[in-house]
């Protein structure tokens, strides 16, 4: 009889990577989702994708960024993936597993930016994203 044995895998899976961004992005009062789907084409003929983490602010739902995870350091600038997310006009962020505070800085930097009217109740002043950031560098 054959017997197999799961492989323990020695760096950050993807979905590893995926959780714990995930988990950072909750503390901050945005609101990431996992595997949103996301459709290219008219009516006659569409196209999905499976975004790995899309960041929509609270309050109204709209999409901030999407995020896709890689267990990787780098992506090529070209890929297929990459060209087709671009065409949903969001802020597409990479995020490698010796990158997540960066990528975290980047998301909070861009919901200041881009949100600061609407803020969240978790956030009512400017000085809590500050804070977060402060506690990223530390």
């Amino acid at each position: 009889m054959t017997y197999y044995t799961p492989l323990y895998s020695r760096t950050q899976t993807e979905p590893e990577i995926q959780a714990e961004l995930y988990c950072a992005i909750k503390k901050t009062g945005l609101d990431p989702k996992m595997a949103v789907r996301g459709y290219i084409g008219d009516a006659t003929f569409k196209r999905k994708c499976i975004f790995d983490i899309v960041v929509f602010w609270p309050l109204n739902h709209r999409p901030l960024c999407i995020i896709e995870c890689k267990k990787g350091v780098s992506v090529s600038s070209t890929s297929k993936q990459k060209a087709k997310y671009e065409q949903f006009n969001l802020p597409l962020l990479y995020c490698f597993r010796n990158n997540q505070k960066q990528v975290l800085r980047e998301i909070i930097k861009m919901a200041q930016a881009r949100y600061e009217d609407d803020a969240p109740p978790s956030m009512v002043a400017d000085h809590h994203w500050a804070e977060y950031i402060n506690e990223l560098d530390s």
